[in-house]
C-alpha cells in the first residue's frame, strides 16, 4: 500500500517532534518501531505519513539508506526486516 503525501499547516513542527523521539532510540528499537509500522500497514492517516517520513530521514541518517521509501511524494515501506540497511 501506498500514502500520497501532501504537506498540511503545522506538518514542520509535528515530523520534528517525531524525529527528536526517533533520534533517542537504540538502533534495535528503531528497526521495531518500523516493523510495527509494517506490521498494521498503511492506514491513510496523515500523522502516521508524518511518522514513516521522521523514521526514513532517521534511517538514512543512521545507515545511508531506509526501507521507507519516498518517490513522486507516494510513501511506501519495503516489507519488515530484521537486519540494519547496510550503509
Amino acid at each position: 500500500m501506498k500514502y500520497l503525501f501532501i504537506s498540511r499547516p503545522g506538518d514542520p513542527e509535528s515530523f520534528k517532534e517525531y524525529f527528536k523521539k526517533f533520534e533517542l532510540l537504540s538502533n534495535d528499537s528503531l528497526l521495531a518501531q518500523y516493523n510495527r509500522e509494517v506490521q498494521i500497514g498503511i492506514v491513510g492517516v496523515h500523522a502516521q505519513a508524518l511518522k514513516l517520513l521522521a523514521l526514513r530521514k532517521i534511517f538514512l541518517k543512521r545507515f545511508g539508506k531506509s526501507p521507507v521509501l519516498l518517490k513522486d511524494d507516494m510513501i511506501s515501506l519495503t516489507g519488515k526486516h530484521n537486519v540494519f540497511p547496510d550503509p
